[in-house]
């Protein structure tokens, strides 16, 4: 099987600071985020977090900045309705 068709396929790639160890917040979002994109509330409640706390938006942040992420709606960052899908190494929207 491809590198990409399995489950961690994301801490393979250069994007993926060895710093976010396994089960790290930003690992799990790259989990939650594998069935469908996913709003940072909905992530937090993947994660089992109450809201949307600092720890999660700061690895949402990091995720996208490293191109691990991307916005669906990228001409409208700030939309209410934004939800974030993984990048996988052949989609790379560049």
């Amino acid at each position: 099987s491809r590198p990409e068709s399995r489950p961690e396929w994301w801490r393979l790639g250069t994007q993926w600071n060895p710093a976010w160890a396994p089960e790290s917040v930003h690992d799990r979002i790259m989990a939650a985020v594998q069935a469908r994109p996913l709003s940072r509330a909905e992530m937090a409640k993947a994660l089992g977090h109450k809201g949307i706390s600092g720890s999660l938006g700061r690895a949402v942040d990091d995720l996208v900045k490293s191109s691990l992420l991307e916005f669906t709606i990228p001409e409208k960052p700030g939309s209410r309705l934004q939800r974030y899908r993984p990048i996988r190494p052949q989609e790379k929207h560049e």
